[in-house]
């Protein structure tokens, strides 16, 4: 991106009315918001979230898989999935987050 630093904004929770976990996903490299909606695996340490987004570069839709993770009380890890032109899943997006003491 020209030597412009990444920055991306995250945001995460559950509808008590739908009974469902949503996510939304912000960032500097498209002008379009992704939203998802998500189950949490029986642990509720790991959620799962299918979503869409309009691609900055094709201008088309486009769907995507996230996972969030709780690795520890102060440790986060949230992987975002993109498919290859055959269909390979991988990883596209990584983010840790820390909680700053």
């Amino acid at each position: 991106m020209g030597g412009v630093p990444f920055e991306g904004f995250g945001m995460t929770g559950f509808d008590n009315v739908s009974k469902k976990y949503y996510n939304v996903w912000a960032d500097n490299m498209g002008t379009g918001i992704m939203t998802s909606t998500g189950t949490a695996d029986a642990s509720g340490k790991t959620f799962t979230y299918n979503g869409e987004y309009n691609c900055p570069i094709t201008g088309g839709k486009k769907t995507a898989k996230s996972i969030l993770k709780i690795v520890g009380d102060d440790k986060l890890v949230y992987e975002m999935y993109d498919k290859t032109p055959d269909g390979k899943e991988f990883v596209s997006l990584e983010v840790t987050y820390a909680r700053q003491k």
